[in-house]
């Protein structure tokens, strides 16, 4: 068998059972195929089931993960930078201080998840249903919400600094103010 299709089915194993409680088996199961990377760069297959994974502080920093389906699960203090989530499911997923910088989460299901603190800085989030989730203290600035789904969410103290927000649903969404949207 491959070296890298080992490598890929231990790290799922791994995050799919949560039987490794760090990324440390990650991180040396990675490196010994020379890559000296967590899982930078590494492409899951399309549809991969990562739901109830705890990736806490995982670096998954140019991942394809498009059409993954992460509901549920730990990504709080993941490195997330340009990834591919489009219409990945991330319901209920704990995304708390995650960095997400110029991730792609078109049509992704982010309903109930947890963005507290998040940086989202100039991810597109396109069409994605953010319904019921947290995003307070979020970092937004200069993100696609164009058509996006936020209604309940809460924004209280993020930074919407140059976002589009053409067409998006903010039906009863706590604004960063406070303020509820009607």
């Amino acid at each position: 068998m491959d070296s890298k299709i080992k490598i890929l089915l231990s790290v799922l194993v791994c995050a799919v059972l949560s039987s490794c409680g760090s990324t440390s088996l990650i991180d040396e199961q990675l490196s010994k195929d020379n890559s000296n990377r967590v899982v930078n760069g590494l492409t899951l297959s399309p549809g991969a089931d990562l739901s109830g994974a705890d990736l806490t502080n995982t670096d998954l920093t140019n991942t394809n993960l498009n059409g993954a389906n992460l509901s549920g699960a730990n990504l709080d203090g993941a490195k997330m930078f340009s990834v591919d989530l489009t219409d990945a499911n991330l319901s209920g997923a704990d995304l708390r201080g995650a960095n997400l910088t110029g991730t792609d989460l078109r049509g992704a299901n982010l309903s109930s998840a947890n963005l507290s603190g998040a940086n989202l800085t100039g991810a597109n989030l396109y069409g994605a249903n953010l319904f019921g989730s947290n995003l307070t203290k979020a970092n937004l600035t200069g993100t696609n919400l164009t058509g996006t789904n936020l209604t309940g969410s809460n924004l209280t103290g993020s930074n919407l600094t140059d976002v589009d927000l053409s067409f998006a649903d903010l039906t009863d969404a706590i604004m960063p103010d406070g303020t509820i949207n009607d």
